[in-house]
Formats: structure tokens, sequence, C-alpha cells
């Protein structure tokens, strides 16, 4: 009997320790212990349970600190620092900007006012050239524009560095200028003239040579043409604005003309055949199988012939670089005393 409770003792001591190491409830598994017993059981537990609980939050509530700010010990203006990450930041406002241009314009002119008004403490470029403000920040200030599109960009920086930008388009269409030009229509010389007149302050190209203008606009100048038939002449005039006008010419090259003078009938053993032909051409008078060269200097010529009795045929010939032209003569040479004798 005395073993048997020593046993039973032993058992329940071990099933008291089991029940502890597993976390149980005491209150619940040992029925034998009263209620203050039981309260501090319970107590104990529950503290565990709190350390338990709260090792496993610690490293969430480090990481939370970690990225959050702790209002009652951070000093003034931390909290800032911490809050803003980079690329965050508001982009501060530009100032304000008004212009006198219109977004697109065109115009004829090639000077342009630019005008407007901005912040009195601001600096302001226009195409990249700074301009002084007047102390109410009103800007004026002229470009020169190019034939075609110009961008105009007007930038206004205040003091902290905030910027504010206004584009404008315009589009200069410059008038060509006037353009005159005189040419002969046909030429049997190799050099022609040609005149005219233009804008002044034009320069004028006639065929890529450049002539010069005087004071009015008027031109002239020489021109060579090389082909029989026709002959182009291009006749440029460019203004300051770098816009140009232009006139085409035609000019034929033709042979040279004449006109020949000579009695159809003659009594005389000797007759002079004269004419006109164009000046520097080459005048020569066929005489049966003879040639024979006249001076034709001044674009006239004459010329003493042996006549024999009976027909006479001649040919006058005039030539150029273009071609040649011929006169046929005929003369009748009869003395008619010997008839009627």
């Amino acid at each position: 009997m005395h073993h048997w409770k020593k046993r039973l003792l032993f058992f329940l001591l071990v099933f008291f320790v089991a029940v502890i190491t597993a976390g149980c409830s005491i209150s619940e598994n040992v029925p034998f212990l009263d209620k203050d017993q039981k309260n501090t059981a319970e107590e104990k537990q529950n503290v565990r349970e709190q350390e338990k609980s709260s090792q496993s939050k610690e490293p969430n509530n480090r990481e939370a600190q970690a990225g959050s700010v702790n209002k009652d010990n951070s000093p003034a203006g931390e909290s800032d620092v911490l809050l803003n990450k980079p690329g965050t930041a508001e982009k501060k406002e530009g100032p304000k900007l008004t212009l006198n241009l219109p977004e697109k314009m065109t115009t004829t002119y090639n000077k342009l006012k630019v005008s407007g008004v901005t912040g009195s403490q601001c600096t302001v470029f226009v195409n990249g050239q700074s301009l002084r403000l007047r102390s109410d920040g009103s800007f004026n200030t002229e470009i020169t524009l190019r034939p075609g599109i110009n961008e105009i960009e007007v930038i206004s920086v205040d003091t902290s560095g905030a910027s504010t930008t206004v584009q404008r388009e315009v589009i200069f269409n410059a008038d060509k200028p006037l353009l005159q030009v005189f040419s002969p229509q046909e030429s049997t010389s190799a050099h022609i003239s040609i005149s005219g007149y233009t804008d002044p302050g034009c320069i004028v190209y006639i065929n890529n040579n450049k002539v010069k203008t005087d004071a009015n606009g008027s031109f002239s100048g020489t021109v060579e043409i090389k082909n029989k038939g026709e002959n182009t002449v291009n006749v440029v005039a460019v203004n300051s604005y770098g816009v140009s006008s232009r006139v085409t010419k035609i000019v034929r090259g033709v042979p040279p003309r004449i006109e020949v003078a000579a009695p159809e009938v003659t009594t005389q053993n000797k007759v002079t055949i004269s004419g006109v032909t164009d000046a520097n051409s080459t005048v020569v008078v066929l005489v049966g199988s003879d040639e024979v060269q006249v001076d034709n200097s001044d674009g006239t010529f004459s010329l003493e012939l042996d006549l024999e009795p009976g027909i006479n045929d001649f040919t006058v010939l005039a030539a150029n670089i273009f071609g040649t032209t011929e006169k046929q003569v005929t003369i009748l040479y009869d003395d008619f005393n010997n008839y009627f004798k």
C-alpha cells in the first residue's frame, strides 16, 4: 500500500511537469488546483504569450521605423527630408510671360519687333540674346528675319531659377525683286549686248557673270553666243534677303544679211557691184572660178569688175560663224553702138 501511494504521487508530478512544458492551461488540465493557483498559472501563461508575440513583431517594427518618422523624437524639418524621395519634389512654376506676337504669323518685312511683359526681377532671352527689362518688367527688341519660316523663342527666368518659355513661328514672304531684260531676238554677231533694270541694291548675273548696277538699278553686259539657232541667256537678280528673280531670253544665231546693188544691163565693159551686210562679216565675190574678198569692216562693200560681152554671172557671199548668205547677180554687157553702125 505504501509503494502504491509513492507511484501515484510520482505519476502526478510527471503529468504536472508535462502540462507546463507543453504550454497547456494548468487550470483546465489540473482540476485539483485551487482558484488562486489557477489565476497565477494563467497570468504566467499570458506573460509568456505576450513575450513571444513582441519578439515576432520586433523586426517588422524596426523596418517600419526606418521608413517612418517619430513625431515625438524627430527634430524639426527632419520628417520633410525623410518623406521627400528623390524625383518627387514638385517643379516650381515659372514666371508669367506675355508676348505681343500670335502663335503663327506671316509678314513681308524682314524686321520684326518682339515685345512683352514678365516679372520685373526676371531675365529675358530672345533667341538666346539677353534683354534689359524696364522697371515694370516690359521689354522690346527687333530681330532680322530670314526668308521662309523663322522660329522665335522667348525665355523668362526668375531669381529662383524657374523659367517660362514661349515659342512663336513667323513666316517671312520676301518679295522677289523687279527684273526687266532687253536683248535682241537674233544676232549675226557672236557677241550681243544685254541690258535692263532691277531694284536698286540688287546683284545681277548674266549667264553666271556678275555685272554692276547703277544707283537706279540699271545694268548692261555683253554675252557671247556660239550656236547657230537658239542660244539661251539667263539673267538673275538677287536682293539683300537672298531672294532672286530670273529672266530667260532666247537669241538666235543667224547667218549675215546681205543686199547687193548692180545694173542688169550695161554698155560699159566695167561695172561696180556694191552692197551692205552685217559688220565684220566676210564678203566674197565669185567671178567665174576666182574668189575676190571685199573689205567690209563697216558693213558696206564695193567692187569694180570687168565684163565680158554678153551675160556675166557673179555670186556675192557673206559669211559669219553661223553660216553663209549668197546673192546671185547677172549683168548683160552689150555695146549697142556697134550694133547700130
